[in-house]
This record gives structure tokens, sequence and C-alpha cells, in this order.
């Protein structure tokens, strides 16, 4: 034990040495790394046996050493401890309170820093494009989008992370700001990482549930986050949007029976079934889409799609006009109506459908379109 403790040491402080320090002649420089480094400290959990499982990162979040992380970094394990940047090696003793929703976690050590610097959050979300840094990283990273997820809130892809990078790792922005939290990052894409706001830890820092001992929190810990409703919802979603279908569609099929988000995940096996051509699962997905939510105008659109591509024009037919009386204004309604008319050989409403199609798309504003799309169906936030 003594020896891996060592070797993980080390290994930290080459870490903790590459966060970026402010320079007067950086335009995107963020807050010194003395400051930022004091703040963060890096997690090693081993099991009963004493055998290293998983690392991460996790950081202070008031005087009396109390730190945040994500909960599934604890999983499995029966002993973990902390190295600060002062090399101090210290054992987590307590669970304080745990959001099994957020995967966030606040604990405690043995013997905390006296008066340990605690991080300074914003509720703020960053906009595409924004620079950011995460703990640890000797480059700053980009905000390259900002997801609405139905029924969870909001989630950051940021482009340009140190693989090394870990789950439960703050991530700053240009004023030292945390901004938010490393969830997780895809087999592949060690470059990108999933981040959750930092308003989520409010539901951790706010509990007042009663203390326990980490050994007794461990030993009531059954299966994994992943393996949750919530931890699938939100990697099917991620694997969705990276374009990684079959992964995908390997947790959406998970939570079909979980009414919190099933209408979402139906839409979804449909769309990455839909991007693998395979047509007839894409219909029956988006059958029961419709049925869990009957006003989504994307969902019916969708339907009619696939009956298109199945060759059953009456039932896209059908579909269609159900997502037009749902959206009138969708110029993509529109042009498969003009394909399925074409496909019955009528000539006439081809050609009207065409028109409104070429009408509604020069008239539109996308910008006022897409933000009023995303109040009304929210599966069209998810739809890329």
């Amino acid at each position: 034990m003594r020896s891996s403790r060592l070797i993980v040491l080390l290994c930290f402080m080459v870490i903790l040495a590459g966060i970026p320090a402010a320079s007067s002649g950086d335009n995107h420089s963020v807050i010194p790394s003395e400051d930022l480094s004091k703040s963060v400290v890096s997690i090693f959990v081993y099991d009963w046996r004493g055998q290293f499982l998983r690392q991460g990162t996790g950081f202070f979040i008031n005087d009396t050493g109390e730190v945040v992380t994500c909960r599934h970094l604890l999983e499995e394990g029966s002993f973990a401890e902390v190295v600060t940047v002062e090399g101090e090696i210290l054992i987590i003793e307590k669970v304080f309170s745990e959001d099994t929703e957020t995967d966030l976690i606040r604990i405690g050590l043995d013997f905390p820093p006296e008066k340990p610097s605690s991080i300074r959050g914003t509720s703020s979300l960053p906009a595409p494009g924004d620079k950011v840094t995460v703990a640890g990283d000797k480059s700053l990273a980009t905000v390259s989008a900002v997801r609405m997820v139905p029924v969870y809130g909001f989630l950051m892809r940021i482009e340009g992370i140190e693989p090394l990078s870990g789950a439960g790792s703050p991530v700053f922005n240009e004023n030292g700001e945390l901004v938010g939290i490393v969830m997780f990052q895809l087999y592949g894409r060690e470059n990108v990482a999933w981040v959750m706001p930092a308003r989520k830890t409010a539901s951790v820092m706010a509990s007042k549930s009663q203390a326990v001992t980490h050994l007794e929190w461990s030993e009531t810990q059954i299966g994994s986050w992943f393996e949750t409703s919530t931890g699938s919802y939100l990697l099917g979603l991620v694997h969705y949007w990276e374009e990684e279908y079959l992964m995908a569609l390997e947790f959406l099929n998970r939570v079909t029976d979980d009414d919190r988000y099933n209408k979402v995940a139906f839409f979804l096996i449909g769309c990455c079934n839909t991007a693998l051509k395979r047509h007839q699962e894409s219909e029956s997905a988006y059958s029961m889409a419709v049925l869990f939510s009957p006003h989504s105008h994307r969902a019916y659109l969708q339907l009619a799609k696939s009956h298109y591509e199945n060759g059953n024009m009456a039932a896209s037919l059908k579909a269609c006009w159900k997502s037009i009386r749902l959206k009138s204004n969708d110029p993509e309604a529109y042009r498969l109506l003009n394909r399925v008319y074409s496909a019955l050989g009528n000539e006439s409403w081809t050609r009207a459908a065409l028109y409104i199609y070429f009408s509604f798309s020069n008239r539109l504003q996308p910008a006022r379109q897409g933000r009023q799309m995303a109040l009304n169906d929210p599966l069209e936030i998810v739809y890329k």
C-alpha cells in the first residue's frame, strides 16, 4: 500500500504542475495555478484487498475541508484516499450527502487541512466557443456545445482537454469561477468531456442527512451509477450526439420502462435506427414515441419518414399531416409531403406541397424557429 501511495502521489504532482498560470499578455488567461491547485485534490480508490480501482478528482467546497466529487468514483471501493497539492495523503472518512441523479457526493476527510482553499462557483452557463480550463490541464479547452436535456437539465461538451482529466474535475471559466464538473469522457474520445453545470452541486450542498462512515456507505452500494436509469439515459443521449449509435442504443434500451425518460428514449432509439438505416426498427420506436408524446410534431414527422422509407405511403401521409397540424410552419414536413404525394402520383398536391416548402424555407428565421421549437416540443431539443 505504501508503494502504491508514492506512485499515485508522484503522478498527481505531475498533473497539477500543468495548471495554467495567469499571464498579463494572454487574453485567455485564468486565475493563477496556485489559487486553483490548492482547491483541487486527486482521489484514489481501492478495493477491500487494497488493489487500485480508479482515479478521479475532487475539490474543496468550504473551509471545513469537505470535498465534492463524482459519486461513481467511489463505487465498489472499500478504501479511498485524497492527495492534496501539498502532498498530504488523507483518508476519506465520512459521506455527508449524495445525489444519485446528479452523480455527486460530498465527503469528509480524517484530518482535513486547516482552512483549505475552496472554490468559488457561478450559476451562469458558458456559451459555445468560450474558453475554460480543467484543473490539471496545461492548456485551455473550448466549450463546443451546451445541450438542454429533458428532465435532467443542461450538459456541456468541452473539447481540447487532456486524456488524464478525470471525472470530478472542476471546470473554470476565465474569471476563475467554477462553471462545471466533468462527469465522464467516452472511450476513444479522450480529448472530449461532458460536464454538468456547477449549479448541480446545490443538491449535495443543501442536504441535511446524517453523515455515515465511508465503509458503511460502501457496504450499502449495489450496482453502478452507469446502470441506473439516469446514468443510462445520459450516456445514451451523449453517445447519440457523438454519433455512436450502437452504443447509444445499448443504453437507451435500458430506460424504456422508466416513465421519466421513456418518451425521449423511444424517440432517440428511432433516430439511432434511422441513422443505421434500420427503418423497420425505427418505425416501431417512433410509433411508441408518438404514444408517449402525442403533441410532438417531431415525433410524428420522424414516424412519417420511417413509413416513407418502408414504402407505406398511406401511413406516411397520415403521420405527416398530423405533424403539420401540430406545427404548421415546418418546411421539412412539407418537403416530405411533396415526396409522399409524388410517390402516390398526386401531381396537384405534389406541386402545392413543394410551393409551401419553398415559401416557409424563405420566410422563417432559423434562430427564432429554434427557440420556439425548444419551448413547444421537448423532443426537438434532443434531435440533431
